[in-house]
């Protein structure tokens, strides 16, 4: 897909669909920074492929763990919001990680 909004309605009903054993923001920040590059190529900003190295198996499993890396930290901040919008789920590392590869 070369626009990455397109990618947050399959990752919107990938994170419902499995809210109970994944972290739902992870999973939805993850399926949309995996096409952040092809984004840049689609408008003009870089050059090159539309589909690069966060394409490949390799580049999107570092991406899941920089994201979950970076995620961890605040996370525990998302919880009010979450509850706010129905959808309280505890903060745990691997919920992170697992949702930020399933994400990507």
């Amino acid at each position: 897909m070369p626009f990455t909004p397109f990618h947050l309605g399959p990752g919107l009903l990938l994170a419902l669909l499995t809210v109970r054993w994944l972290d739902f923001p992870t999973v939805l920040l993850a399926s949309v920074l995996v096409d952040a590059r092809a984004t840049l190529v689609f408008f003009g900003f870089l050059d090159g492929p539309l589909h690069g190295p966060l394409h490949t198996f390799l580049g999107a499993t570092v991406l899941a763990i920089l994201i979950s890396l970076a995620v961890a930290p605040v996370r525990p901040a998302l919880d009010r919001t979450l509850a706010f919008v129905r959808l309280p789920q505890p903060t745990a590392r691997r919920r992170i990680l697992v949702g930020a590869l399933v994400g990507a």
